[in-house]
């Protein structure tokens, strides 16, 4: 049976890194971990170079404090490993082939695993000289069937994704949209799913990583828990959603919320 005590949030952001000139330098200066191997730093952190980004995952957890203590620990070792550089909290760049060349060949190498698009396949405007950095979210329930995952997905683009349009209204943001980030993304994972919509600006602040815990918890009660059938149930109701998120619309991203405000309360 799924009760709200089985829910564990998780995330795997990615950040860029400046130096005290400004200049962006590459996430391979300050890890030899990869996807394959990443790096212990310690309490559960593990880190690796994503293409010129620095990646970290943590250990999920299963209330709002402790997903924004053990994020805010995260955070807190990257910054001391990166020290006295920056991190960089945006969710798109653009360089010079010039500066990518001189990152050397991980600034070329694009790792990521297949993902699944509850929608169908996505159609992404690959950009050479843009790198993206992702803020996707980890949702855990146990041994999840898929569904299972496709209920929750479906209520992910309305409770996480379009908000998200919110949080994130920006060309940096918009950029990203166009090469990740596309509604209705996702990874199958055993205890559950990988939401890979969202950018990483909600770890900004604790304000904001509390926020993203309310969003998923909220979504997963009302989807899993409570089963409810997603709004998103019909094709003009789907078409809004996609075009909301991959326009980076928030005039759209407001009529939505409002339209839908007895599922989203945590705006």
């Amino acid at each position: 049976m799924i009760n709200i005590d089985s829910l564990t949030v998780g995330a795997d952001p990615e950040f860029f890194i400046k130096d005290h000139m400004g200049r962006i330098l590459p996430a391979v200066r300050f890890t030899s971990g990869n996807k394959e191997s990443p790096e212990n730093i310690g309490n559960d952190i593990l880190i690796h170079q994503d293409n010129v980004t620095l990646e970290v995952n943590f250990k999920p957890q299963k209330t709002r404090q402790d997903f924004i203590e053990g994020v805010q620990l995260a955070m807190d070792a990257l910054r001391k490993r990166i020290a006295p550089n920056e991190l960089v909290i945006t969710p798109s760049m653009e360089f010079t082939d010039y500066e990518l060349k001189m990152f050397g060949d991980t600034a070329f190498e694009f790792r990521c695993d297949p993902e699944e698009n509850i929608f169908g396949p996505s159609k992404y405007r690959m950009e050479h000289l843009l790198r993206s950095a992702g803020g996707h979210v980890h949702i855990g329930w146990g041994e999840a069937d898929h569904r299972e995952q496709n209920q929750i997905a479906s209520w992910c683009d309305l409770m996480i994704g379009v908000p998200g349009v919110l949080l994130e209204d920006h060309i940096w943001a918009a950029k990203r949209r166009h090469n990740y980030g596309k509604p209705g993304s996702m990874r199958r994972k055993p205890y559950g799913l990988e939401y890979r919509t969202p950018g990483n600006e909600w770890l900004r602040t604790s304000e904001s990583i509390g926020m993203m815990f309310d969003l998923v918890s909220n979504c997963f009660e009302t989807s899993l828990v409570k089963g409810m059938r997603s709004p998103l149930d019909n094709t003009n109701s789907v078409k809004k959603v996609q075009r909301c998120i991959n326009l980076s619309d928030s005039k759209a991203a407001l009529g939505l919320l409002k339209q839908y405000e007895g599922y989203v309360k945590c705006m």
